[in-house]
């Protein structure tokens, strides 16, 4: 279908203005020395480009749990001052240091188009040029021609890394012109890992995403990054904003179920927020990738909305983590034990009802809100069954204090965590954020960490009850 087409919906246009580095800092860490550098962390770092130390200032910074809001006062050493100002800019996406004091103004807008056809958008682009980064299973099941302008991958969550990082950005440095436009073609796992790549490359890139999940989250919002292990899901990387998205709704058609009902989590997240049960009702519902073209438009604004008011969740944005802090600390768990692991949409399944869970007892939300809205990611397939939740933890019970200690450190690594307090997004009614004036963002709710213990032995005995 023609994006200019009566039947088309209208373009979103996304308005952001933000800081480089995104946030002010509240405090100052000197640093003095680092750790010796191993020999990967050489290799990976020259692979990037970056100062042989950088990888080890990174692992030193989350070593520490240094915050967002605390900048780095770099030593007089050239070497390590360098080192550390280059893991400055991607740590945490991004904080204040001594070589950059100043917060450094910068906006722009895109727009957000619907419904154009899935092989013209990737043809349209080889024709001008563009370099393409595309997820290797769409060659063949939309039967697309290599190119030389064409770069494949296979990309997961345990490969969603710097040294994934590295090749692409190797393969744009090799390929392209400073002036080429880098389009990405894939999910939510590659749009991170590649648009990072193209930032720290300067180049301009474009998102074509191929996943609900993709389409209603990754695409929107200009956070781009990776996982750093063993301290947590996407801790590097930087805001950076498309040239373009393209939404072709043709292609959930080829999308596996599992990923539908992965990113239905998110969409029923999108209706937590912004307080509309009924279309959360309607999307619990809907069965075929063809039921969910006409919600896309709809679940896509709520995020933009957010986005145009606070672009680096200095404030408000963070309100998108909701359901994000547990999820979070299980895919790290699960995805270091082995590759039968539990995929995002699925811990963010079981991350809402948790947060929904808080959200009674530590934000005043209506229990029977809260069964709404449990019920709706029940029906949508968004809690997993007891049983393979069990597998996808490696045989642990959801409530073992086994479990738990292993599950909390990452809970502590959280980037909304200040002071080594544990914070979470909570909602005190649908469509409205549990607020705390006092905190630095009044958008997180402190929990005390055996609250959130107890939260998770009752979503556990929940589902033990209904499995």
């Amino acid at each position: 279908m023609n994006p200019s087409t009566p039947h088309s919906p209208a373009p979103l246009v996304i308005h952001w203005r933000c800081f480089r580095p995104p946030v002010a800092a509240q405090s100052w860490i000197p640093w003095t020395h680092l750790p010796e550098p191993t020999d990967d962390e050489l290799q990976l770092a020259k692979r990037l480009g970056w100062p042989s130390s950088t990888i080890t200032a990174l692992r030193a910074a989350f070593t520490a749990r240094l915050s967002r809001y605390q900048g780095w006062q770099l030593p007089v050493d050239p070497m390590l001052a360098d080192a550390l100002s280059k893991a400055a800019t991607v740590y945490r996406r991004g904080v204040c240091s001594s070589a950059q004091p100043e917060r450094e103004p910068i906006q722009g807008q895109y727009a957000i188009t619907f419904d154009q056809d899935p092989r013209t958008l990737v043809t349209e682009r080889l024709a001008q040029g563009q370099l393409i980064i595309i997820d290797e299973a769409l060659i063949r099941l939309w039967k697309l021609d290599p190119h030389q302008d064409m770069l494949a991958l296979s990309l997961d969550e345990t490969s969603k890394s710097l040294a994934s990082v590295s090749r692409i950005c190797e393969f744009i440095r090799e390929q392209s012109q400073p002036t080429q436009t880098v389009s990405i073609i894939g999910g939510g796992v590659l749009s991170d890992t590649a648009s990072f790549a193209a930032f720290l490359c300067s180049r301009r890139f474009e998102l074509v995403p191929t996943t609900l999940l993709a389409m209603i989250d990754a695409c929107v919002g200009g956070k781009t990054g990776v996982n750093f292990p063993p301290f947590g899901k996407n801790q590097i990387g930087a805001f950076a904003f498309p040239n373009r998205v393209s939404i072709a709704a043709d292609w959930l058609e080829t999308l596996p179920e599992r990923e539908l009902i992965a990113g239905k989590s998110e969409a029923l997240k999108h209706c937590f927020l912004s307080g509309d049960l009924s279309q959360a009702h309607q999307i619990a519902q809907k069965q075929r990738p063809s039921e969910l073209r006409s919600e896309l438009p709809k679940l896509i604004k709520v995020k933009a909305d957010v986005i145009s008011q606070d672009p680096t969740e200095e404030g408000l944005r963070a309100s998108l983590n909701l359901g994000h802090t547990l999820a979070h600390a299980l895919e790290a768990f699960s995805q270091s034990k082995s590759n039968n692991y539990i995929n995002h949409g699925e811990a963010v399944g079981l991350g809402l009802a948790l947060a929904l869970r808080l959200s009674v007892t530590e934000a005043g939300l209506d229990p029977e809100k809260e069964e709404t809205m449990y019920q709706a990611l029940q029906q949508a397939g968004c809690i997993l069954p007891y049983k393979q939740l069990c597998s996808y933890l490696h045989g642990y019970e959801l409530d073992s204090p086994e479990l738990w200690q292993q599950l909390a450190p990452l809970i502590m690594q959280d980037k909304k965590n200040q002071s080594h307090e544990s914070r979470w997004i909570l909602l005190k009614a649908p469509g409205e954020i549990a607020t705390d004036p006092s905190s630095t963002n009044p958008y997180t709710v402190r929990v005390v960490m055996d609250r959130v213990y107890q939260g998770l032995k009752d979503i556990a005995h929940r589902l033990r009850t209904t499995r």
